[in-house]
């Protein structure tokens, strides 16, 4: 497995091991604009260093919690010493049509 072809990149769709619901660590906002007045929410994934599984694929990847943590994340007890590498048994990854990415590909192909 490899995310990098001779002609671009290999898109993969990443899974948990065990079929459950990946759950991301993010922070999100909402502040106002200074130029408009315009009051904007904002969210941003956090990510990490690869494990060796993902970094087959790419040097980072989303900071993965599992359910025991999920209370802690979002009812701010949890702090930095949470935002890990996954387990490297907890992931899956195969790989899928590079129309993935692209711009080109109709919205509502359902083939993807």
């Amino acid at each position: 497995m490899n995310g990098q072809m001779e002609d671009g990149k290999q898109p993969f769709f990443i899974s948990a091991a065990d079929g459950g619901v990946l759950s991301c660590a993010g922070l999100w906002d909402t502040w106002k604009d200074r130029d408009n007045g315009e009051t904007i929410r904002s969210a941003t994934l956090i990510v990490t260093e690869a494990n060796p599984f993902m970094s087959n694929i790419h040097d980072r990847m989303p900071v993965f919690l599992p359910p025991e943590k999920l209370e802690a994340w979002s009812g701010d007890s949890g702090g930095v010493e949470m935002l890990t590498s996954s387990p490297t048994d907890t992931l899956r990854a195969w790989p899928v049509s590079r129309r993935v990415n692209s711009s080109k590909a109709e919205k509502d192909d359902s083939s993807l």
